[in-house]
């Protein structure tokens, strides 16, 4: 049983029935205290366009600034791991005033926004819903440009957040697909700020010329608030200022790119449970965000990410194919934002920069990444940190894994998370989508294995003078003691029963939906594969 995190957004009192510990404030409101302050502001919108805010889309994003917010507001447990997030997840309770809310109260709505937000933020969320007296006027949160140029007609609502993937999908939106875009762009820290404005201009330099219509997003909070470093939310936000902004355009669909392996973003290990595996772009949270924003637009608004059925590495080459690899260094990929420079962009540690400089190897563009933008060496240098060292074990673990697979069934039996996923790929069995993430993840081992094999080459003379710390990236790819040691079995009791409960518990929370049925002889044979794997 999870006791209620009470959240009361916009001044509102404490219920006088309630009884509750502290809760926590949330404001918007320019005359909020510091200590429940949160500011929004939405840069580069113009005069002309943002007239036509409907006052419900005024409230999604009001209530995805303060989802956003309180998600890092409260802090969660890493441990007991065994329990399967029970310390991790906690039931989050919103007093939210919005302007329409009828609309926040219908069922469908309620529940559409519900399951969506649990199954991203890995937390119970509860709404409700009352008549803002004196709500902020929208207009507070524009900062428009000193000369409002008169808006042409945009074809496309793009999210972009500045790393490899979402640039090779603005790249192709404006060379390849020709259309007239607008971008979406979540702006967490000040040091961003100056990179997305590079980037900025060289895409406008491209699509010229019809510049590109630029949205940026900022949420600064109470430091007090700043209690968790984990942003799953994060997408809700930036997803409601992008379906904010087609509406406004007159458009129905918006786009995510992001490599599919991401997207679906499979646990490293045994212990990386619940939240702590990011669903981000996951198929069911596009799904969700799809389903809600049409509900409130009482007409089909669609999120799609084209990239699904591919690699990083295929990624970084669609830009270098294109001619722009010159603007891959421009990128940032890096997690960790705390630690980033002018100089050094990247931390070098975390997974995104993982992931980027072996997919850079796999894409034969690693001298198009300079090794200085990294303020830590994954390959030659050792983390100080237990997590790190596991994290790079684990990912070359399951790359070797995901080599191995030889069947959809065994695939599934390994990583019973992909049923969550089966029913959200338009026109496919669920047999060919599970068929489809296989050949996705295999596609990825080998080019983890190639760009592995390429580095160990290039340090042979460190191998043979013993200049290698244990623990770098490169002594765990050929010593399997280390791996073997670092990467640590689930922690159950019965990892045999765990792993039937886990899947069991996938197919009856995702798979036995009327809109995400899993049967016949698939569901049968993966089933089987389970007790196999597993005995």
């Amino acid at each position: 049983m999870h006791a209620k995190r009470i959240i009361l957004c916009g001044g509102l009192p404490v219920p006088a029935t309630a009884k509750i510990e502290e809760p926590i404030r949330l404001n918007l409101q320019p005359d909020a205290h510091d200590h429940e302050r949160v500011a929004l502001r939405i840069s580069d919108l113009h005069q002309p366009i943002q007239r036509n805010i409907p006052p419900v889309f005024q409230d999604l994003v009001e209530l995805a600034a303060y989802v956003y917010s309180a998600d890092q507001a409260v802090r969660r447990s890493y441990q007991d791991t065994d329990t399967f997030g029970a310390p991790w997840r906690q039931h989050l309770h919103f007093h939210v005033p919005v302007r329409c809310p009828d609309i926040w109260r219908r069922a469908d709505v309620l529940e559409a926004l519900t399951s969506v937000l649990e199954f991203l933020g890995d937390h119970f969320f509860s709404f409700e819903f009352s008549k803002a007296t004196a709500p902020v006027p929208f207009q507070q949160y524009l900062d428009f440009p000193s000369v409002a140029p008169r808006t042409p007609q945009y074809d496309q609502v793009v999210m972009f957040s500045g790393g490899l993937d979402s640039l090779a999908g603005a790249i192709d939106e404006i060379t390849q697909e020709r259309h007239r875009v607008a971008f979406v762009t979540h702006i967490p820290t000040p040091k961003k700020r100056g990179i997305i404005r590079r980037l900025r201009t060289e895409l406008d330099n491209l699509a010229k010329p019809v510049v590109p219509l630029h949205v940026g997003v900022e949420v600064n909070k109470a430091k007090s608030l700043g209690k968790e470093y984990t942003q799953r939310t994060r997408s809700f936000l930036f997803a409601s200022l992008g379906a904010t902004v087609a509406q406004m355009l007159g458009l129905s669909s918006l786009r995510f790119y992001e490599n599919g392996v991401v997207s679906l973003n499979l646990p490293l290990c045994g212990q990386a449970v619940g939240g702590r595996a990011s669903r981000t772009t996951h198929p069911r949270v596009l799904a969700g965000f799809s389903q809600l924003f049409s509900l409130l637009n009482d007409s089909k608004i669609e999120v799609t990410n084209p990239y699904l059925w591919l690699t990083k590495a295929q990624i970084i080459k669609r830009i270098i194919d294109a001619g722009h690899g010159d603007l891959v260094a421009q990128s940032i990929s890096c997690a960790h934002t705390w630690e980033r420079s002018n100089q050094q962009t990247h931390c070098g540690k975390c997974s995104q920069c993982l992931d980027r400089r072996l997919a850079m190897l796999a894409a034969g563009a690693f001298d198009r990444d300079p090794a200085e933008q990294y303020k830590f060496n994954i390959f030659t240098e050792a983390p100080s940190a237990l997590d790190d060292k596991i994290l790079v074990a684990s990912y070359i673990e399951r790359a070797r894994t995901l080599q191995e697979i030889k069947s959809v069934e065994v695939f599934i039996a390994r990583y019973p998370e992909l049923v969550r996923a089966l029913a959200f790929a338009d026109g496919l069995s669920h047999q060919q989508t599970a068929q489809k993430f296989l050949d996705l993840h295999q596609r990825h081992g080998r080019e983890v294995g190639d760009a592995l094999e390429t580095i160990t080459r290039r340090h042979i003379p460190d191998f043979i003078n013993h200049r290698l710390p244990e623990a770098c990236l490169l002594r765990i790819v050929i010593d399997p003691k280390t791996s073997v040691q670092l990467v640590a079995p689930p922690a159950h009791p019965n990892p045999s029963h765990q792993n039937r409960s886990t899947f069991c518990a996938a197919l009856a929370k995702f798979g036995r939906s009327a809109s995400a049925a899993v049967s016949g002889p698939f569901l049968a044979k993966a089933t089987r594969a389970v007790s196999i794997c597993t005995t």
